[in-house]
């Protein structure tokens, strides 16, 4: 219903129209709406940003073993001329597990318990974990057709699962795994969902952030067997 009111200026009357309540509550419900709208977009904003950020560093940590597995691909192609000796190559990939590999015997748990103790420490729930053997051939086939074999210049266990907690605790668990003691490598990283502050079981932690769910898929490397002479 409109108000009316009759303001007398002189000898002239003016009729002026006040909003009506339903009118006044629209603006209002309008105005929330784009507020909230705006405040959304940010927040998926800065989390794909930190995607694109996970998403480099993964590249930049792939770096060393593609090196090495196009090193051992050119040999196998005939162009040992222009490369290191394979007794050269075989020295480095020593090298390179002793400073960075896990024992074998030792690898698995460890990383399942780190990766635990991180989300915790972080303050992220992990879901839907799966875990999958990563084969170690060297020398069958190409480098695109061992990857789709799930095989590798050394043998590993990828693992796969959902993290969920606010923006900041998120970014903290994905800062907390490049610190990680083991050889670990951010294989994708996929944004499922943007869910509202105060979501039961982040209620605390999450009163003025939204609460994000990340799809995630890790590659972690570990020592060869020795073989025995």
């Amino acid at each position: 219903m409109k108000v009316q009111s009759l303001v007398i200026t002189g000898r002239t009357i003016h009729r002026v129209h006040r909003l009506g309540r339903w009118q006044i509550g629209l603006l209002v419900v309008g105005v929330l709406a784009a507020s909230a709208a705006i405040f959304l977009f940010i927040q998926i904003h800065r989390v794909e940003r930190q995607v694109a950020w996970a998403r480099e560093r993964f590249e930049r940590q792939q770096a060393m073993l593609r090196t090495l597995r196009q090193r051992v691909a050119e040999i196998e192609a005939g162009h040992q001329d222009e490369l290191p000796t394979p007794e050269s190559i075989r020295a480095s990939l020593v090298r390179f597990e002793k400073e960075f590999l896990t024992p074998a015997e030792e690898a698995e748990l460890a990383v399942i318990r780190e990766v635990n103790e991180l989300a915790d420490q972080s303050g992220v729930v992990l879901s839907e974990i799966n875990f999958d053997p990563i084969e170690q051939k060297v020398l069958e086939g190409t480098e695109a057709g061992r990857r789709r074999r799930g095989e590798s210049l050394f043998p590993g266990l990828e693992m796969s699962f959902t993290v969920e907690g606010s923006y900041a605790d998120v970014r903290a668990f994905l800062s907390s795994l490049e610190g990680s003691r083991a050889f670990l490598i951010i294989d994708s990283l996929d944004l499922k969902s943007v869910e509202q502050p105060g979501r039961r079981g982040f209620a605390q932690r999450t009163a003025t952030d939204q609460v994000i769910a990340l799809g995630m898929k890790l590659s972690v490397y570990y020592q060869r067997e020795r073989r025995q002479t």
